[in-house]
């Protein structure tokens, strides 16, 4: 799967200071190829923060498991949450974001918490 930026709605995000526009589309694109791939150990934790990123009432993320990840996953998910906490829902930020983020939730086993988004 591939997992394109959308430059244009990034570009639009009035509530990201430019500065931090590209760490964060960087962040986000990391977590989501790191997260489907599933080559990695932390890669559950990675899936399950960027799901609760995406739909907090369907997906719920244990804090804790933050320490399972290395440093360099676990600062690219705070920037996913960053994007959050700036206003911006992660799947806007992608191109068929929707479908991604879905697609992420059936390649875990979370296909059942499929619903409204």
């Amino acid at each position: 799967m591939e997992i394109i930026i959308n430059h244009r709605e990034l570009a639009a995000s009035t509530c990201i200071p430019e500065s931090m526009k590209e760490t964060l589309a960087v962040a986000l694109q990391y977590c989501l190829k790191v997260a489907v791939s599933q080559d990695t150990s932390g890669a559950r934790v990675v899936a399950q923060g960027l799901l609760s990123a995406y739909n907090g009432q369907r997906f719920q993320f244990n804090v804790s498991d933050l320490a399972l990840l290395d440093a360099v996953l676990c600062e690219n998910l705070l920037d996913v949450f960053r994007l959050r906490h700036l206003g911006r829902e992660p799947h806007m930020l992608i191109l068929n974001g929707g479908a991604v983020f879905e697609h992420l939730a059936l390649v875990w086993g979370l296909e059942g918490q499929r619903g409204e988004s």
